[in-house]
């Protein structure tokens, strides 16, 4: 049976959402950022002109590694920082990957004398298997759903969503927990797999988080996320 040991991490994404959106440059929002990760993003950068009236969290200005496995994006109302494994072997752990993203938006919050209004974790694991619809189908449905409705299934799919504050100290606000555990075809070779996604992020609502309430969400966060995957997939 798959567990939380056989799955590694594809994906990490963290992201704040901004206010004062008239405030926003791009031209000082990515010498913010080389200044301090030139070494880090050496790929070329995306600048976007986009139309009148387009969604104020679409990122302007993109910046990436040569290696594809960086990519910061900044907007007016959104700026992401994303780490992905595009090479397929990685020694480096969630917390430090995690780390270093939280790092970059905290200096551009500090740098740019911004506040943010809200705060996203995305985590993504897999796990290749020969049959991943009927792995997940077998841990999460009842026996006689082996057998019908869902025999011979070719794709799989549970999504849950719920809304909690976290048992954690200092935590005084509630977060929404995505959990989508779904079936997958590794694009690097094609082999089929179990794709786990989960989004921890902070509620629509009238309130501001400095750097240091960043980067405390963040911590916690790693560890909601890690608790909740391993109740999905324990021994």
């Amino acid at each position: 049976m798959v567990t939380r040991r056989d799955f590694s991490v594809d994906l990490v994404q963290a992201a704040i959402f901004t206010m004062d959106h008239g405030a926003f440059s791009s031209g000082r929002a990515v010498a913010v950022i080389l200044q301090k990760y030139a070494q880090r993003f050496d790929g070329e950068m995306q600048a976007l002109t986009l139309p009148v009236g387009i969604p104020s969290e679409i990122p302007h200005v993109v910046l990436q590694s040569i290696d594809g496995n960086w990519r910061f994006q900044m907007g007016p109302a959104r700026v992401d920082a994303i780490w992905r494994n595009q090479a397929g072997a990685n020694s480096t752990s969630f917390d430090e990957i995690l780390a270093q993203c939280a790092e970059m938006l905290e200096h551009y919050l500090h740098e740019v004398r911004a506040s943010a209004s809200r705060l996203a974790l995305v985590v993504r694991r897999i796990c290749p298997v020969p049959n991943p619809a009927h792995t997940l189908i077998e841990r999460f449905c009842k026996d006689g759903n082996l057998q019908e409705p869902f025999d011979r299934s070719a794709n799989f799919e549970i999504h849950n969503h719920k809304v909690y504050s976290p048992q954690k100290e200092g935590v005084d606000y509630k977060i929404n927990s995505w959990v989508r555990c779904k079936t997958i075809t590794l694009e690097k070779d094609m082999q089929p797999a179990i794709a786990v996604e989960q989004d921890l992020n902070t509620l629509v609502e009238a309130r501001r988080f400095n750097s240091d309430q960043v980067k405390f969400f963040f911590q916690m966060a790693r560890l909601e996320a890690d608790e909740i995957f391993g109740k999905y997939f324990s021994q």
